[in-house]
């Protein structure tokens, strides 16, 4: 089978990402659907049986016949699409390979929170055209002590790339302790740039109250915070609220207004 350039541009998304749901491949590189309320279904990979009609199905199925990829299948989800070897090997001797490694497995318990982020950044980068790194990205970026080991830092679900206003992006669908909430404020206090803010995403509008009252007492002005629900009903451009009352949107970069993928 000869690959395509689409072919490619999956791979190299399933390299970056680490997995990917069949709504978010159909979406981000077959249909593309003009409908903003569709768009969202596929990117957060809200699929049913109709979808596996269509040609995003038919091409992964090729690409796994040709051992590119692999995908995994689960008792309580929609089965998942990963790189393979081969298909790692592939990019890199294409000279297209961003990493240095993929993502072998996907256990079913992060599998929720995993797909979430991906239809997050996947989002982002289209609605604003923003450049958008992954955790893998910048796990494998990250600094590294005289002894090659990699210093002890929070590195985010994302991290949206500005010049003036750069964002760690967090997903959260369940609640941490207070301590370890106050431990990653700390870290982000010491780490974050000028202008820099931290993004949350939360499951559920309670959540977020939390978060923003957490960041009050821990006197955390640059956390800003919204629900999955307001990001989805925005495709992206939702206002992010602060402790104090201060608003914050991604706004679309006007160089860029979509991202080529």
């Amino acid at each position: 089978m000869k690959l395509k350039e689409r072919d490619y541009k999956v791979l190299e998304a399933l390299e970056k990402w680490g997995v990917l749901g069949l709504g978010q491949i159909d979406a981000g590189f077959f249909r593309r659907p003009e409908d903003p309320r569709e768009s969202v279904r596929l990117y957060f990979n809200e699929i049913d049986r109709r979808d596996y009609w269509l040609g995003a199905y038919k091409r992964m199925d090729l690409l796994k016949r040709q051992g590119l990829v692999r995908s995994e299948s689960y008792i309580n989800h929609h089965q998942a699409y990963l790189l393979a070897a081969a298909g790692h090997r592939e990019l890199v001797s294409r000279g297209r390979s961003m990493l240095r490694s993929f993502r072998p497995r996907m256990p079913e318990m992060f599998l929720d929170h995993e797909l979430t982020v991906t239809g997050v950044g996947l989002i982002i980068e289209e609605a604003s055209g923003k450049r958008v790194l992954s955790h893998r990205q910048l796990y494998e970026t990250q600094a590294r002590d005289q002894y090659g080991r990699r210093r002890p830092e929070v590195l985010p679900d994302l991290w949206i790339v500005d010049k003036v206003s750069p964002c760690a992006v967090e997903i959260e669908l369940c609640q941490k302790s207070e301590k370890r909430y106050a431990e990653l404020f700390e870290d982000y206090r010491r780490r974050l740039q000028q202008g820099g803010k931290v993004l949350y995403l939360t499951g559920w509008p309670g959540l977020r109250d939390t978060l923003l009252r957490l960041a009050a007492n821990r006197r955390f002005p640059r956390l800003y915070a919204a629900s999955l629900g307001e990001f989805k009903e925005a495709r992206g451009l939702c206002t992010f609220q602060a402790a104090t009352g201060d608003r914050f949107q991604i706004a679309a970069n006007p160089e860029s207004v979509t991202v080529r993928r």
